[in-house]
């Protein structure tokens, strides 16, 4: 059963932005060519996306921004993005009620029954989902296009944190926020669902790290803007002394010791 996706996308996972670049070149079929970054922009939003999220994050981001500013000899700028909690909604719509025409009654009763229970109801489920629904999520996309559009004209890039807490436990997955307790999957769509939703290119830089665990900045940039978006990502890159690209959790510190 085929699925055409215009929201949920395969982006490399890379070491750093070099290899981002490098691996980026080669699934676009052209060159992503490195230059050096100056007086750039930074766009930030006071909003949930940025003001709800857990203090060590916060302030790891934070800090990230002012450095990214520092190294470009830029400057940050508050810029106004309304609902960007509805847009994260029409997001997971979307990403939802995509390719449903391919699903039906019969193609439900001969998926494998191996799959599990979970996997087989949220087939199901996804069936249920009303038409109208995935209309408005669709005009909620065109809206924030022009938005994010409108917001470019006056910044380079937009800078939050990825997703507002480090990772929590598998058999938890609950993170605890300002604003209380939250799933996972219901706080990190807020920040992250934008890129999906408008198509613009978008980058998670690590920051620093909680509890063991890393902290990415967000990045995301005007459509085409590609080679401007890793350039940055390398400034913020240099702006730590590579501090956090290369740094390593405890366990990875213990096999390198250990050499297991």
């Amino acid at each position: 059963m085929a699925k055409i996706s215009t929201t949920i996308v395969s982006g490399p996972l890379c070491a750093d932005a070099a290899d981002c670049r490098l691996l980026g070149s080669a699934l676009f079929g052209e060159s992503l060519e490195a230059g050096e970054v100056r007086s750039l922009r930074i766009g930030v939003v006071r909003d949930n996306v940025s003001e709800d999220v857990a203090p060590a994050v916060r302030e790891a981001c934070q800090e990230a921004i002012e450095a990214l500013r520092a190294e470009t000899g830029g400057a940050v700028r508050e810029i106004e993005l309304a609902d960007i909690e509805p847009a994260a909604l029409a997001t997971v719509l979307i990403a939802n009620t995509e390719g449903l025409s391919a699903l039906s009654p019969r193609r439900l009763a001969k998926l494998d029954p191996e799959l599990s229970p979970i996997a087989r109801g949220f087939a199901k489920y996804r069936m249920l989902l009303p038409a109208a629904a995935s209309m408005k999520a669709q005009r909620v996309r065109t809206l924030m296009r022009h938005r994010v559009a409108a917001v470019f004209e006056d910044v380079d890039v937009i800078a939050w944190p990825t997703v507002p807490a480090v990772a929590p436990l598998l058999q938890a997955p609950l993170v605890e926020l300002p604003s209380g307790m939250l799933t996972a999957d219901q706080a990190n769509v807020r920040g992250a669902g934008l890129a999906n939703l408008t198509g613009i290119p978008a980058l998670s830089v690590p920051v620093g790290l909680a509890d063991g665990l890393p902290i990415g900045l967000q990045l995301q940039a005007a459509w085409g803007r590609d080679e401007l978006l890793l350039d940055a990502a390398e400034a913020l890159e240099r702006a730590s002394g590579r501090r956090w690209v290369e740094s390593l959790p405890p366990l990875a510190r213990q096999a390198e010791t250990t050499g297991t």
